[in-house]
């Protein structure tokens, strides 16, 4: 007779983890090409809130190592500009934004602290435009700078954080395709 020894695969069940996000965004706007509103051009730097949900699922039965961290939050851009091409125009551009990231995360998973490292991409949906103005006359008239800004922006996203039992803080650097919509002309956000 022959033995043959069965072992048994238990499934565990992982745990997929959701909650709430809030924090502070600080942009800055990289012009570049050919177009007279991003030739030759500063655009000040902004600082807004960002606020959404979240939710973290795990890939592997490797104590959460490794998950997929999903996140829909809403932001703001917001910036002014001057342009020294044809005697100085004056911009002015504010647009609202939802976000969706999807990301790729390893977390240490020993400890009472637990940190970690993401990356993946963002894509972000324009859903108001609050200021799209240019002034070639010192500010005392505006009219439309873009006509019809980009309403969906891609990006890079990438950050590194730590977990305290339920709460997480994280640091993230994210550059995006920015609000332009001419192909060789543009102004990036970071």
């Amino acid at each position: 007779p022959s033995f043959v020894a069965v072992e048994e695969n238990k499934r565990t069940k992982n745990k997929v983890y959701f909650g709430v996000m809030a924090g502070i965004s600080s942009s800055s706007y990289h012009p570049s090409g050919e177009a007279s509103f991003f030739k030759n051009s500063k655009y000040d730097g902004s600082v807004s809130p960002i606020w959404g949900v979240w939710v973290d699922i795990p890939t592997g039965r490797n104590r959460i190592r490794f998950s997929i961290p999903i996140e829909v939050h809403y932001k703001g851009v917001k910036t002014n500009g001057k342009v020294d091409l044809y005697n100085g125009i004056l911009t002015r551009f504010a647009f609202d934004y939802v976000q969706v990231n999807v990301m790729a995360r390893y977390t240490y998973p020993k400890g009472f602290i637990r940190p970690y490292a993401n990356i993946g991409m963002g894509n972000a949906f324009m859903v108001k435009i609050k200021q799209n103005e240019k002034s070639t006359n010192g500010g005392v008239n505006w009219s439309e700078a873009i006509d019809g800004p980009r309403k969906h922006e891609q990006s890079i996203v990438a950050g590194i954080g730590a977990t305290i039992s339920r709460l997480g803080i994280e640091c993230r650097y994210v550059g995006s395709t920015g609000f332009s919509p001419y192909g060789s002309s543009g102004i990036g956000v970071r």
